[in-house]
């Protein structure tokens, strides 16, 4: 919770399913207000699907984007749609409650880590998760490895 004593600090909580976002931002509304300044939003896709929650509209995400960079917000639960292609500043913390499939979400996902000294952690609910993951860090190694070595040549 010190991450939290600074205004603008930003975690980030990656969730795989809309209404676990909406769950989580209504649960840490009601405890993290007494311990930070800023506060708590979900952000989740605009694109309809067959769950019971629905998307959120476009301009609603915007104005969410908006409040994050103004940090107006120190905690942000968000589907797959924070993991790339839109514009959130610099994570003190992001924590994935799944663990990423492949290589490139995993690179996506702790690309939102990027400020100095940040922390990434993926939450594994069993031993196969753990052993993906694990797989998945060595993957990424592996890959890391031959473009140094394709570099050097």
């Amino acid at each position: 919770m010190t991450l939290l004593k600074d205004d603008k600090s930003l975690i980030l909580i990656l969730v795989k399913e809309r209404g676990s976002a909406f769950k989580m931002n209504e649960l840490l509304q009601d405890k993290i207000l007494s311990v930070c300044k800023g506060g708590v939003s979900a952000l989740v896709g605009h694109g309809t699907t067959s769950g019971k929650e629905p998307g959120m509209k476009v301009s609603h995400q915007k104005v969410i984007l908006d409040n994050i960079r103004q940090h107006k917000y120190n905690i942000v639960v968000a589907t797959s749609v924070a993991e790339e292609g839109i514009d959130i500043p610099e994570c003190e913390l992001v924590i994935t409650l799944n663990p990423p499939s492949n290589v490139t979400a995993l690179v996506q996902m702790r690309g939102r880590a990027r400020k100095n000294k940040s922390k990434f952690i993926v939450v594994c609910n069993n031993t196969k998760e753990r052993e993906d993951m694990e797989d998945l860090l060595k993957r990424e190694q592996n890959m890391m490895d031959a473009v140094k070595q394709l570099s050097q040549s």
